[in-house]
């Protein structure tokens, strides 16, 4: 459930994330400025639950509220007062401005207690990836490089991305990684075959598309806790 704050809205806990894990969206047509193809076609952000009227106002609230010049400490607060296990970022929407970021940067530093992780495309937007950089060094921050198959020699050639945690779209069971990744999420992946891995570079399969058991990310701890975990 969305629980209102003075001027956004944070995820308390949900089925995928598991209890004491927050998460924070904004809407993702104007934010996924690093989308490609793929991210438009399958956008789950943009799918008919999502797609909710309430959901939407939260989503545009959020935004207008985190390009103001009190939502780092607004967020801050929050996070104090709740002390979250962990915090995933931009759960829908991405990293859009070197603004936005930069407050980011600035709440997960202040708030150590707190374990961040996000999952972003803006690595391929260059001044964009200059201030993520800036954010992923920080101890309780994990970022998470998403890429398929059209973006492969994109990341690639990346300067700066060694080390950091990278996740693979695959649309279906043959789209293989063509790069090195840690971890693969399956597009509409409820209506494929259990697999475990995707064999090439030995990309292991989020463990919730395994057909073994139904984990949370607080459970799992595979992406959040990356720093402490490799």
């Amino acid at each position: 459930m969305k629980r209102p704050t003075n001027f956004f809205s944070i995820g308390k806990g949900n089925r995928a994330l598991g209890r004491g894990m927050w998460d924070w969206s904004i809407p993702p047509e104007p934010s996924c400025r690093g989308a490609m193809p793929v991210c438009e076609n399958r956008c789950y952000g943009k799918r008919e639950q999502f797609r909710k009227r309430k959901l939407k106002r939260c989503y545009i609230r959020n935004f207008a509220a985190c390009k103001s010049r009190g939502f780092a400490a607004a967020m801050i607060a929050e996070l104090q007062r709740g002390r979250p296990v962990g915090f995933r970022i931009d759960d829908i929407g991405d990293f859009f401005s070197v603004s936005y970021i930069a407050k980011w940067t600035r709440i997960v530093r202040v708030c150590r207690q707190v374990k961040f992780f996000a999952y972003t495309r803006a690595w391929r937007i260059a001044e964009l990836w200059t201030e993520l950089q800036k954010l992923s060094a920080e101890v309780n921050m994990v970022l998470v490089l998403s890429v398929d198959n059209a973006s492969a020699a994109e990341l690639s050639a990346l300067q700066g991305a060694d080390g950091l945690l990278r996740a693979w779209l695959a649309i279906d069971n043959s789209d293989i990684p063509t790069c090195p990744v840690d971890l693969v999420f399956r597009c509409d992946w409820q209506e494929m075959p259990p697999l475990e891995n995707l064999d090439h570079f030995g990309a292991r399969i989020c463990p919730r598309e395994t057909g073994r058991s139904m984990p949370t990310c607080r459970e799992c701890t595979f992406c959040w806790k990356w720093k402490e975990n490799r």
